[in-house]
């Protein structure tokens, strides 16, 4: 008897701002534009999720209203939801602030090496830095097609 393990789903968000579904695998494949509204429009979705659960607790408390059995759970599982999206979005976040760290590094060395050895003997550098890592992305892609043959 063959036993077939189901993958399980990545998870979905629809977002009526962007107008498509969003899974979370694809989260990195989104627009810096994209990024925001997604961002605003689950943190919007938590208070209303939040406000949801408490209109359930007090109409459950007063008896006034008509409580379906697991509401409650299926809120507390799309908080969850948008709390893993947010958390996705957070990664993200940090990743672009280490690119902003190391765009501002550069900068300050590349002013420190022209301040030290000046600005032609820093631009023959560069020169040569250059054709160095065109040599050597040369030779890796030499050594590839070696191993494929």
């Amino acid at each position: 008897m063959e036993v077939l393990l189901k993958k399980p789903m990545p998870l979905r968000f629809h977002s009526r701002k962007i107008k498509r579904n969003i899974y979370i695998d694809n989260i990195s494949s989104l627009t810096a534009t994209e990024i925001i509204l997604l961002k605003d429009e689950l943190l919007s979705a938590l208070v209303d999720l939040d406000d949801e659960l408490k209109n359930i607790a007090w109409d459950s408390h007063n008896k006034t209203g008509e409580f379906r059995d697991g509401w409650d759970q299926t809120v507390q599982k799309k908080k969850q939801v948008c709390n893993a999206f947010l958390e996705e979005l957070q990664k993200i976040k940090l990743h672009e602030s280490e690119k902003l760290f190391r765009k501002i590094y550069d900068d300050h060395i590349t002013s420190l090496i022209i301040k030290n050895i000046g600005h032609e003997k820093y631009k023959s550098l560069i020169k040569q830095a250059r054709e160095n890592t065109i040599n050597t992305i040369n030779k890796i892609k030499n050594n590839q097609q070696e191993i494929l043959l």
